[in-house]
């Protein structure tokens, strides 16, 4: 391959990340991360410096590497379950909620203020909420002027101007809930362990795949939930040893193939691409040995 010294790269890539069966070091299949704006690769080494004393000054000796440090800064803008559910410690998923029956919750409110229903069925509450009674001091207090009612997220409000329900009083809120589907996750105190590549399809310059075998992926940073501009989600990827024969990273380049001098004679020659020269070898293969006749050499002349 020819030296160019003025190789220039202008890059882009594709991201996967194969998480580990927990308690394993097997991979259950890559997984597409999104588009990633940023995909950043660091290297250090730890060395034991040495020296020696050669009249009367310290002489720099060759020491020895003592460590081996690289690691993965990269961001995406895919929001999506499994990328929240990786920056927070776990893989996430979408999980059904069953229907429940009806049940009877107490609060004790202030006006203005907004109430979860649900809370002692699960941690976070329901959603989908149906048939809400809300019961003041024996009686059913209407809605309007009252409270207002979030179906779909589960909540009520106690609104400022109530005639009906004082500040300090206890309210009992009887509900029902239809079976629902949730995106659901919660944070785990713990790190992701699986395998990650980063695929280029460089525009410009030699396409150079980065593949880590074994890595630890936590998160880095924040989250910005609200805002103006693209939410995103950082990680940082260090990398470790899979096994004593297995390295921490791997490069390689996908150079142009080569070609045979008989293909290329083909190309040089048939003005065709070696893509078409099969096509044109089953071509002539049905005009010889198909569409033309018998031949008559050999047979006796009546």
């Amino acid at each position: 391959m020819e030296f160019d010294p003025n190789q220039l790269v202008l890059g882009r890539g594709e991201v996967y990340f194969d998480v580990f069966t927990l308690g394993t070091k097997v991979g259950i299949g890559e997984r597409y991360i999104g588009n990633t704006p940023s995909f950043q690769v660091s290297r250090s080494i730890d060395r034991l410096d040495r020296s020696t004393s050669f009249k009367g000054q310290k002489v720099a000796k060759e020491g020895a590497v003592i460590a081996e440090n690289n690691s993965v800064e990269f961001i995406t803008d895919s929001i999506s379950i499994e990328n929240v559910g990786l920056f927070y410690g776990q893989e996430g998923s979408t999980i059904a909620i069953p229907a429940g029956n009806q049940i009877t919750e107490n609060f004790v409110v202030q006006r203005g203020r907004f109430y979860q229903l649900g809370k002692t069925a699960y941690p976070n509450g329901v959603r989908q909420v149906l048939d809400v009674i809300v019961v003041f001091n024996g009686n059913i207090v209407p809605i309007d002027g009252n409270y207002s009612l979030d179906e779909a997220n589960g909540r009520i409000q106690v609104m400022n101007g109530s005639t009906v329900i004082p500040n300090g009083g206890m309210l009992y809120v009887t509900f029902a809930w239809r079976r629902t589907f949730s995106d659901s996750l919660s944070s785990k105190a713990r790190e992701v362990y699986g395998a990650l590549r980063f695929v280029s399809r460089a525009v410009v310059g030699p396409r150079r795949n980065v593949y880590f075998p074994y890595v630890r992926i936590s998160a880095k940073g924040a989250i910005d939930f609200k805002g103006d501009q693209w939410q995103q989600i950082p990680f940082t990827a260090t990398a470790m040893r899979l096994g004593p024969a297995v390295e921490q990273v791997y490069f390689d380049t996908l150079l142009e193939t080569g070609q045979s001098s008989d293909e290329q004679a083909i190309i040089d020659q048939g003005g065709i691409t070696l893509g078409q020269f099969p096509e044109l070898e089953d071509e002539l293969n049905t005009i010889i040995n198909i569409s033309m006749p018998a031949s008559d050499y050999g047979q006796a002349i009546p």
